[in-house]
Parts: structure tokens; sequence; C-alpha cells
């Protein structure tokens, strides 16, 4: 416990705060293993692909995808954390993670694994909190 009793949590003692969704956003380093399990385990839906739940945790410039384990499956794109660290930070700050849909694309497809997230805090449709 640090000075005042506040105490630095990490993800996994983080109460989660469901996030607003709307655009599918790109993430990057993707753990393969995470990838074949959910292609193996989540039906397909059309034109998104097989669906997960995951958690968004900012750490540093970077937001990490955390799958239900808390193991990080991948980052999402450095071109758009940027729109969300102020958000992922203050809900960190209150002892929240963010949680999403991130959507694994089907074998043979042209598309990237995404992540659905409302546009940044920056844009007109208000942010993902």
């Amino acid at each position: 416990m640090g000075l005042f009793g506040s105490t630095k949590r990490g993800p996994q003692q983080s109460t989660p705060h469901p996030l607003k969704q709307g655009t599918q956003i790109a993430i990057v380093d993707v753990n393969e293993e995470w990838v074949a399990w959910a292609r193996a385990e989540k039906p397909r839906e059309p034109r998104l692909g097989h669906r997960c739940g995951v958690a968004l945790w900012a750490q540093g410039d970077d937001i990490l995808v955390l799958a239900g384990n808390g193991g990080t499956v991948g980052r999402l794109s450095p071109r758009m954390a940027d729109l969300y660290l102020p958000e992922l930070l203050r809900l960190q700050r209150r002892g929240r993670i963010g949680t999403t849909d991130a959507f694994v694309k089907w074998e043979g497809s042209k598309g990237g694994h995404t992540v659905s997230l409302n546009w940044g805090e920056r844009a007109v449709l208000g942010g993902i909190t």
C-alpha cells in the first residue's frame, strides 16, 4: 500500500468496465495460439470473424489486448493507440479495466484481427467510457 492508502492495481485486480463499441481497430503482434484457439472454439460470424471477449490495458505508450486469463494476446495498432490512451488511463486510475469484443478473422481472410471500439475521446461520438 502506498502513501495515503493507494495501491497500484494491475489488470487482474481491476473491475471490468464495458467500453462503447463502434468501429474495428486493428490489433498488431497477435498471439497465434490465441488465434488458433478462437478459430477452434468460437463460432464464426459473417463479415466479422470469431468474436472473443478481451480487455484493454494501457502500458506506457501501448494498449495491450488481454484475453480472459489475463495473458497478452496483442497490442492495439500504434497508429490508433494515442486516441484511446487518455480514457484507458483514466479508467485505470479508478481501478477499472476496459472490456470489449475482439474479432479474429477466419483463415484466408485478407483483413486483420480487430477490436471493437467507439472513436476516441477527441472524436465527435463521445469516446469509449
